[in-house]
């Protein structure tokens, strides 16, 4: 099954990461699978997908922290297929979920695709507590909605994650000035995992995975489609400077 070859793939990395020094490692939307078929015989539930048992006890080896980007799921309460991140703390324990509330949805020359077609949008917003700080969960398309990040800020986050899986088109025109500028108007660091190359539901993705600072300057970057590993160290000193610098991240008028 896709799951148990992406796990293969994943694992080494991961492995890698953590002898980098790395204390949490943030996967790609999709990372389980990424398949826009709607079969629900691909798809697990949460607690039987193989991908996530295997992360979950590969964080608890390595007493490192994982977040999976995004798994895709079937959710067992409504037997309907979700797009779920999961934080999984150092003990193999998933700390928080988040559902996909904004689903992709674009025509434009050859890209047809239409998420709700297949997956059943999140309700809430949440955030992941960690020995860190508080981490805003979004995935991908929300990258598009200034207003939940303010939402995920506004509850005490200073960092955000936007797992994706850009296409290539959409990922060369906004990817970075998106991502950049979720990370200045909040005052937040932002790390984004992100999904690179041709892949069997016939997409093809933008990758350049980013981690980038509360001011906007990127502190990381993958240079191609590749795998590969990208790291930065988040300190509490630059999110204080940028914050004191300018108070509009903590601002809600309305306008």
């Amino acid at each position: 099954m896709e799951q148990t070859h992406n796990l293969a793939t994943l694992i080494p990395l991961i492995r890698q990461a953590k002898a980098q020094g790395a204390d949490l490692v943030s996967l790609p939307e999709g990372a389980n699978l990424l398949r826009q078929d709607g079969n629900p015989s691909h798809f697990y539930f949460q607690d039987d997908d193989p991908c996530v048992l295997g992360l979950r006890q590969l964080a608890g080896k390595l007493e490192c922290w994982i977040h999976l980007g995004s798994a895709l799921l079937r959710d067992r309460a409504s037997n309907k297929l979700v797009n779920r991140t999961l934080m999984i703390d150092s003990r193999g324990e998933i700390n928080a979920s988040y559902d996909k509330m904004h689903l992709f949805k674009i025509r434009h020359g050859k890209l047809d695709i239409d998420e709700g077609r297949i997956f059943t949008a999140g309700k809430l917003c949440n955030c992941a507590v960690t020995p860190w700080g508080m981490i805003g969960l979004s995935i991908c398309y929300d990258l598009r909605y200034p207003l939940m990040y303010r939402t995920l800020t506004a509850a005490g986050a200073n960092m955000l994650a936007v797992p994706a899986a850009f296409t290539r088109v959409t990922g060369k025109a906004h990817w970075h000035c998106l991502v950049r500028a979720r990370a200045i108007e909040n005052a937040c660091f932002v790390f984004a995992a992100a999904q690179g190359g041709d892949h069997q539901d016939g997409r093809s993705t933008y990758g350049h995975s980013l981690i980038v600072d509360p001011w906007g300057k990127v502190l990381a970057e993958a240079i191609d489609e590749a795998p590969q590993i990208i790291t930065a160290k988040l300190t509490a000193k630059a999110l204080m400077r940028a914050r004191n610098a300018l108070g509009s991240w903590a601002e809600d008028t309305g306008f």
